[in-house]
């Protein structure tokens, strides 16, 4: 990485204001009339850090940092009214005509990548590369992998641990997905704070493999002890009395979180039906306006959640189209984002996306000179005869993005794809599914590497691809021409309260 040094000082921040109520925080490190590069951070909710300008050259390049609505420093932390994909792509569109950019780089991890697809399907004349880290689409069948079990048959100890903070109700233990979205929803800051550092800790033991720890069962507790250890230290084996056969071990994790009861409101929403009692539990969360009490980690467990129970807003027909009316909604009077789907297990299921076989990618042959498809207009989801008036004003969706990838419409945008091949969060399916969509992307498959853009095998190749894609970048930044907007002003429009450092 580069020296930390180099990117200590904005020479620009502040927080624009993106309407509906949210202010987004941005700063701008780097070259004044650097390439411009946005990170794109993941979660969502995880917010951005100065240590994220270290994978580029500074002296290069111009970095914008953007936190995006309802964590980090933006406001209302944790708010999910008017938070959708289709928001956070107009946000980064608002702020890039705000920093009077012509087009810029988009550097996005994990749901960053998914983010970063998005905008640039909506926006491909804005991006002038893209360097894409731990590929994530946010199918549904992404989602059942990390939050329906699939990544637990890896790490059960850390699955059995995630199902037990919900308690003995069979319809939680079946759901944990809008289990958890109706805890972490709690008005009871105590009962959000345990839902979500459970949260947290299925992530992090999913996403971050220690090689220096070992997780030992012992016949009574687990513990993790430092791996390899000295032969003297380890425990004798001992004799231990006969256990119950009912007895579980897996139950029994290094740590434990407090497993509070359903609340009454979620309690009498139950007692109505499972199906409307999704649909209020999912209407009362688009309508969530955040605490400014809420702390970081809980906001982004409550974000990620948002985003995992509605398929990150990416359910849409790949063949309705209606009109935009600026807000993400629909106007042609058709329902909702809830769907059947959205109301079953896990946030959908696994066969919704027929992964099928995986032939090799095509690489392009000539490319004729066709016009280009016409923009993604967002759709809305086949909704569910049991979902109530009252939530049937949900935001549409746009189609899944690896059908929107296939159009072609990323045709010509130099990009780089770092994937771990142990990467246990984002499968790496779903990296060569998107190379076999978008056949010009450049996949690295990295070995013995896993989710984390710390894992040192993956900065390597990061801060590689931010180097080697600089020219390409360069000379269509500096030889490009946009909509009129400066190639590298700042503050050309928008409303923020910036300042330069």
């Amino acid at each position: 990485m580069h020296p930390a040094e180099l990117g200590k000082e904005d020479w620009y921040s502040g927080h624009l204001d993106v309407g509906d109520g949210h202010q987004v925080y941005f700063e701008v490190h780097g070259a004044e009339n650097g390439v411009p590069a946005l990170v794109v951070h993941g979660g969502p909710g995880a917010g951005c850090y100065l240590n994220h300008t270290r994978f580029f050259d500074l002296e290069r390049y111009k970095v914008v940092l953007l936190d995006q609505r309802g964590c980090g420093r933006s406001t209302p932390r944790g708010c999910l009214s008017a938070n959708t994909t289709q928001h956070l792509v107009s946000d980064m569109e608002a702020l890039r005509r705000h920093l009077g950019l012509s087009r810029w780089l988009l550097f996005g991890g994990s749901w960053g990548v998914a983010l970063s697809l998005a905008y640039a399907l909506q926006h491909p004349d804005r991006v002038l590369a893209m360097v894409l880290r731990g590929v994530c689409t946010m199918r549904d069948s992404e989602i059942h992998w990390m939050f329906g079990g699939g990544a637990g048959a890896l790490k059960p100890w850390a699955w059995q641990r995630f199902l037990d903070h919900l308690g003995d109700d069979p319809a939680d233990r079946a759901n944990p997905l809008l289990a958890y979205y109706a805890r972490l929803l709690s008005p009871d800051a105590n009962v959000r704070d345990a839902a979500a550092r459970s949260w947290m800790e299925l992530e992090m033991a999913v996403g971050f493999d220690s090689r220096s720890q070992l997780l030992d069962w012992d016949g009574e507790r687990w513990a993790y002890e430092t791996f390899p250890a000295a032969p003297d230290s380890r425990k004798p084996l001992s004799a231990l009395q006969p256990r119950p056969a009912s007895s579980s071990p897996v139950s029994a994790a290094p740590t434990s979180t407090p497993r509070p009861s359903a609340t009454e409101a979620n309690a009498k929403a139950a007692a109505a039906g499972p199906a409307a009692a999704a649909a209020e539990l999912l209407a009362r969360g688009l309508a969530f306006r955040g605490d400014a009490r809420m702390s970081g980690s809980t906001a982004q467990a409550l974000l990620e959640c948002h985003y995992s129970v509605h398929g990150a807003f990416l359910r849409g027909s790949s063949t309705t189209t209606t009109t935009r009316n600026g807000n993400g909604s629909s106007t042609d009077g058709s329902s909702t984002g809830i769907s059947s789907r959205s109301l079953s297990s896990v946030g959908g299921s696994m066969d919704g996306d027929q992964p099928g076989t995986l032939p090799r990618p095509q690489r392009p042959g000539p490319r004729s000179r066709q016009p280009p498809p016409p923009a993604l207009a967002p759709t809305s989801s086949p909704s569910s005869p049991a979902v109530p008036p009252a939530a049937r004003a949900t935001p549409s969706h746009w189609p899944p993005l690896l059908h929107s990838v296939g159009s072609g419409r990323l045709s010509g945008i130099p990009a780089v794809a770092v994937h771990g091949q142990l990467d246990f969060v984002c499968p790496a399916t779903t990296a060569y599914e998107l190379c076999r969509a978008w056949p010009e992307l450049r996949l690295r498959l990295v070995p013995g590497a896993g989710h984390s853009m710390y894992d040192p095998a993956i900065t390597h190749e990061l801060v590689e691809a931010t180097r080697l894609l600089y020219d390409a970048a360069a000379a269509r930044y500096y030889g490009g021409s946009g909509d009129g907007d400066a190639g590298v002003g700042i503050g050309s429009s928008g409303s923020a309260g910036g300042s330069k450092g």
